[in-house]
């Protein structure tokens, strides 16, 4: 639970918002939009704590995830093909918000790309699947 400061939070309509609300209210953590299992209260609090002191980052916030269009993802996406270097791309098996297409044509894109879809895992893999992905990114790194 939080100490009575503004909580950000993605809803599961995807619209970003200012609550004012004890942790349970995070629930699209609990409900397997980001972690399978749920993510603890003091975790979300620990990526969220610097939005709370502030209405400006709450707004930027705000306004990139809305205004993010895909006409930006697709010049990024263009100018990765000349990117030579080797890439790991990990996504989530039951990932509700990246769509594994996405993740598809990313690789596709990269000319020296790996792609590897984690099981039991969610958006945050990091919170689900800690283990295994510390496994893939210290394999990748040494190679």
């Amino acid at each position: 639970m939080t100490s009575g400061e503004p909580r950000w939070v993605f809803r599961t309509d995807r619209k970003a918002t200012d609550l004012d609300a004890a942790a349970e209210t995070a629930y699209v953590a609990y409900d397997g939009w980001l972690a399978k299992r749920g993510i603890p209260a003091e975790i979300i609090d620990s990526y969220l704590r610097p939005s709370y002191g502030s209405r400006q980052i709450r707004r930027d916030t705000k306004r990139f995830i809305v205004g993010v269009h895909n006409r930006y993802t697709l010049a990024a996406a263009k100018a990765l093909t000349g990117f030579s270097k080797p890439v790991l791309l990990v996504r989530a098996e039951d990932d509700r918000i990246f769509r594994a297409q996405l993740f598809e044509r990313l690789a596709a894109t990269l000319p020296d790309a790996r792609l590897v879809t984690v099981a039991d895992s969610s958006t945050f893999v990091s919170e689900d699947q800690p283990a295994e992905l510390a496994r893939l990114v210290v394999s990748f790194a040494a190679a």
